[in-house]
Formats: structure tokens, sequence, C-alpha cells
């Protein structure tokens, strides 16, 4: 609940300080800035009608279809004339792949692994032995 109007719900009047005696009346526009500030300060929504509803759960619901494809800006190598388009993430991927190529330290590729070469290897003792039995 609003700070601003559990306070209107629980305190019908403030003390003065300059006069303790004389409890004084909150204006009603007056609780409406309290109410406008601590919706502000503490981030939540301030109906300006109270009971009445204001369509703000479907705003507030995830895009979907065309209003989800609208928000996102097209990829740049869709745009005609840009096919050959790199970032600079991408250009020093590239970069970087080369140097290792020519060090011979770049990843092998799927099927080349250590795995792979021993079983290669042991396919062809097989097959030699098989040959060399016949």
């Amino acid at each position: 609940m609003a700070l601003a109007s559990w306070f209107s719900k629980t305190r019908k009047f403030a003390v003065c300080p300059q006069v303790a005696t004389k409890p004084l009346k909150l204006q009603s526009r007056t609780l409406e800035t309290v109410e406008g500030a601590s919706a502000r300060i503490f981030g939540y929504f301030k109906n300006p009608t109270p009971g009445k509803r204001t369509g703000r759960d479907a705003i507030r619901q995830n895009l979907r279809g065309p209003a989800l494809t609208r928000w996102y800006q097209p990829h740049l190598r869709t745009i005609p004339g840009l096919e050959n388009y790199k970032s600079d993430k991408e250009r020093y991927q590239l970069a970087k792949n080369s140097f290792l190529r020519t060090k011979g330290r770049i990843a092998p590729k799927k099927g080349a692994g250590k795995k792979a070469l021993k079983r290669m290897a042991d396919a062809k003792k097989a097959a030699a032995k098989a040959s060399k039995g016949k």
C-alpha cells in the first residue's frame, strides 16, 4: 500500500509545528502531491482515477508478433550493399584465428580431435593386420 494513501487513511489531521494544540486538516491537493512524490520516489504507479481501470496491465505485457519485430533493428547484413559487413568483434575473431592458424594452434575441426585420430589409427592397424593375414 502506498505510504501517502496509508497516511491519509490512518491520520486525517497533521499537527502543525507552530501550534501544537491545534490540528490542521490535510488538503486534498497537498495529499495528491505527497502521493505523487512517493510514487515517483518508490517507483510505483499512482492511478489518477482511483477505482477505474487504466489498461496498464495490457501495456506492461511482453511484446508479441509484429510489435516485437519492429522493436529490434534489422541486422546490417540484411540491408542491400552491406552483405560483407563485419563488426569489430567479428574482425578481431577472424584476425585471431588466422594468427593461431599460422602457429598451428587453432582448435581442431569436429571429428579431428585426439580420440578421432586414435580411432583412425586403430582402424588402420586393424586393416593392415587383416590384409597381412590373407
